[in-house]
């Protein structure tokens, strides 16, 4: 394990660029349809998810329930990371960007931060 670490630290850094770029636009991508919906989204600076606030007079289990009946896409509820969680879903960003424009594109026909 030690060997690997060593080998992944000093060794050729080449494809961390291109997943750190792909991460990115996948990130804008959802971040900006979000944003578009009228969530008012903060883009996150080093995970591959997003924190996305809920609609008002939401709770975190509604929305990530009404997410998933009614446009297909899953969230994680943002209070079962504790307390300060509630108010959030989480969204994957490991998903590629054709599927996040179009779970934008569901997320805005459901008119949830209109």
């Amino acid at each position: 394990m030690q060997d690997a670490a060593i080998a992944a630290l000093t060794g050729p850094q080449e494809c961390h660029a291109a997943l750190l770029a792909m991460y990115q636009e996948r990130r804008d991508v959802l971040v900006e349809g979000l944003r578009a919906c009228g969530c008012a989204v903060e883009p996150p600076q080093g995970a591959f998810y997003v924190w996305a606030p809920v609609p008002a007079g939401m709770s975190s289990k509604q929305t990530t329930m009404t997410l998933l009946e009614q446009a297909a896409i899953v969230t994680t509820p943002g209070n079962g990371f504790g307390p300060s969680g509630e108010g959030f879903v989480r969204m994957t960003l490991t998903a590629p960007k054709e599927r996040l424009r179009e779970a934008v594109a569901r997320i805005a026909a459901l008119k949830l931060y209109a």
